[in-house]
């Protein structure tokens, strides 16, 4: 092992009531296995076959010197973390004459941890174990919490066993393979650790995630070592028995309870387990509201902490007789006290009845997700000096770059666009293949770069005094984001990501300049589609959903649009849309749907086939489900070749178009809907009077 890797390592000496061993974090620190290995007759490595492909030169090195080792390997696209899989290990074993002197070691991610951390307390009453996690997930946990679990058809964690390593080996460089909802769920349980030592630690950990998100997310070597460092001594204060507090145990199960329920239970789709984490907390955290513990301030800060880092917080209503399932496994629940220390306790029937129900109708986001009006902020009277200037913003898509220059008067807390100077957009195709590798390209970022740029010397020429730039799903997806909006401020262009709710509160705040009536805003992006509710400039309900013209077309049409893609593809956008749409609000007959961004705007310049886009024409035209779906057949012609030219619509885009069109299609249907309004007062008109 190189001394540099040697020189950056961390170790931590974990203590538990019934055993002591270290914890080693690090860059290129596999090789330390070789020393904890000498004393077993045999060795079953325990792997997937992904991880086992990317990395099989790696471990051939190390491993060359050892006759006595034997590599198991899991099919990574079907790991089922149940008795058959832990059987068929048993059988492996008891084959190969495995005996209580052998030892397992686990090289993967959470399940293979847990299946193999579960043989391993079970074969021969008892084999030693060695962690090798390869997930943030497994880093974080692994080692420390020392339960590993299996899962029967009617509970996830309900069979379980206890069982602590001889070592830990947390190597940092397998997460550079990592999709982004394995990091997701890496950064939901850093989060959580964050909050369980939110008290002791004077939020030092808490503040140290908000400070490096970037780079944490971007996995930059020394703040993800030193993220794994923090969560593992935090837990390891939990579980040190010279310290323990049996109050501060039941830490562990912060967020656990409900998040659990969601992830065991299909009638709530597919739900992952950072994002089921996130909402059990948030869940929590509304029960401790009610008790009176905490506030709602305090949870829309943990609330936009979640959201910052690309997790979906918000919990959901749990029905009828799920319910029951719910309040009769569990009545027990973690939750802050009001010096925010956490206490496990029994919670009363009706008030966990009152925080399911405040998430039925959205009444819970009216409340604590309410976008202020700045008009509202203060009833003082205003007399400072009104200011006129030029302002621009930004918006960085997956598929498209736009600016927008208008002239401004402010006065105190009070911002108005007086007139529309410029609008331009660019197709840049920054999000391509963000989906697959969540890494923005060098190309697709030179381009945008390129565009960034003359957009600067446009604002420049126009005399602009502040502009502002704001990045959407495809850059807050990418693990190299911070790389990208280092570039961008160097130009220099301030920066900054928004997450799907704030995009959707931009749109509303855009349309509430034109709109007093009640009105649903819809923003069909390259990465999701954002949806708005609200009257007369006060916002109801903000939702951000991950699908988008770009990331559909990635997912469904590679290989054309053939029948079966678009049915598939249909199925895909009605499931996301299923949950959505069964709020009450959504099923009422009293708003106008209002849709705004380039799939909108092209279904009116295509079908009234503009020779030159005439943006005065488009705003606030009305286009029909049926004019849709002739669009739709049109766009699908000019896929397939059949047409050589349609005018109004930009070759460069022509193939996201389809997906975006039938997004919009899809969602009317599901809303019963028959008509729609193209508004040109979008997200950029909502930035230049917010951001």
């Amino acid at each position: 092992m190189e001394k540099k890797a040697i020189m950056n390592m961390k170790k931590i000496r974990i203590t538990t009531k019934y055993s002591e061993y270290p914890v080693f974090i690090g860059k290129s620190i596999l090789e330390i296995f070789r020393s904890h290995i000498n004393c077993y007759d045999k060795i079953l490595i325990l792997t997937d076959k992904n991880i086992f492909r990317v990395y099989k030169d790696k471990i051939d090195k190390i491993l060359d010197e050892f006759s006595n080792i034997s590599i198991f390997k899991l099919d990574n696209s079907k790991i089922d973390k149940n008795i058959k899989t832990v059987y068929t290990l048993y059988n492996y074993m008891i084959e190969n004459n495995f005996t209580k002197k052998s030892c397992i070691i686990t090289l993967g991610g959470e399940s293979i941890c847990e299946i193999g951390g579960f043989a391993s307390a079970t074969f021969c009453g008892g084999l030693d174990l060695i962690e090798i996690p390869t997930s943030l997930i497994a880093m974080i946990n692994s080692g420390t919490n020392g339960i590993f679990s299996i899962v029967h058809p009617k509970s996830k964690n309900a069979i379980c066993i206890s069982k602590y390593p001889m070592v830990v080996i947390n190597d940092i460089d397998f997460l550079s393979s990592l999709p982004k909802e394995e990091i997701l769920s890496g950064l939901a349980e850093a989060i959580k650790c964050s909050l369980m030592s939110y008290k002791t630690d004077n939020r030092r950990f808490f503040n140290y995630l908000d400070k490096y998100k970037e780079e944490i997310f971007a996995l930059d070597s020394k703040r993800i070592q030193e993220v794994i460092e923090d969560c593992c001594r935090i837990e390891k204060s939990i579980i040190d028995p010279k310290k323990f507090d049996k109050n501060q145990e039941y830490y562990i199960d912060f967020g656990f309870e409900y998040g659990s329920f969601l992830e065991n239970h299909s009638i709530h789709g597919n739900i992952s387990h950072g994002n089921a984490l996130s909402k059990g907390i948030i869940f929590q955290l509304e029960i401790a509201k009610l008790l009176g513990s905490i506030d709602e301030l305090f949870i829309k800060k943990i609330i936009d902490f979640f959201e910052i880092f690309g997790l979906d917080p918000i919990p959901l209503y749990i029905e009828n007789i799920e319910y029951e399932k719910f309040i009769n496994k569990n009545p027990e629940f973690v939750v802050p006290q009001h010096d925010l220390s956490l206490v496990k306790k029994s919670i009363p029937k009706e008030i966990l009845e009152k925080a399911n129900r405040s998430f039925k109708s959205f009444d819970y986001i009216h409340e604590v997700l309410k976008y202020p009006n700045k008009n509202e902020i203060t009833e003082e009277i205003d007399t400072s000096e009104e200011k006129i200037y030029k302002k621009a913003v930004i918006d960085i898509g997956t598929n498209s770059v736009r600016l927008f220059i208008g002239l401004i008067k402010e006065k105190g807390n009070n911002i108005e666009l007086l007139s529309e100077l410029e609008r331009q957009v660019e197709v840049v195709r920054l999000g391509e293949s963000v989906n697959k590798t969540q890494l923005l390209n060098k190309e697709a970022i030179d381009r945008t770069l390129k565009v960034l740029t003359h957009y600067k010397n446009i604002a420049d020429a126009y005399g602009v005094t502040e502009i502002k730039a704001f990045a959407t799903s495809a850059v807050r997806d990418a693990r190299n984001r911070s790389e990208f909006l280092n570039a961008v401020r160097k130009i220099p262009i301030e920066i900054g990501c928004i997450s799907g709710k704030e995009e959707a509160k931009l749109n509303f705040i855009g349309n509430a300049t034109v709109f007093k009536e009640r009105i649903l805003v819809i923003d069909i992006g390259g990465g999701s589609t954002e949806f708005s509710l609200g009257e007369n400039g006060k916002l109801e309900i903000v939702k951000s959903i991950d699908v988008g013209a770009v990331r559909g077309t990635e997912k469904f049409f590679n290989t054309g649009y053939t029948e079966e893609n678009m049915i598939n593809f249909y199925h895909w956008i009605k499931e996301q849309l299923d949950v959505l749409f069964d709020i009450e609000s959504f099923k009422k007959d009293d708003y106008k749907i209002v849709a705004v961004a380039g799939t909108a705007t092209t279904q009116i310049s295509v079908r009234d086939k503009m020779v030159i886009y005439d943006s005065q024409k488009i705003h606030l035209s009305k286009i029909t489900l049926h004019e849709l779906e002739n669009n739709l057949n049109l766009f699908l012609d000019r896929s397939r070749g059949i047409l050589d030219n349609i005018i109004g619509l930009s070759k460069k885009r022509e193939d996201v178009i389809v997906a975006g069109t039938m997004i919009l299609i899809t969602i009317l249907k599901q809303l019963v809907k028959d008509v729609i309004t193209v508004s040109e007062s979008d997200n950029l008109v909502g930035a230049i009077l917010e951001l």
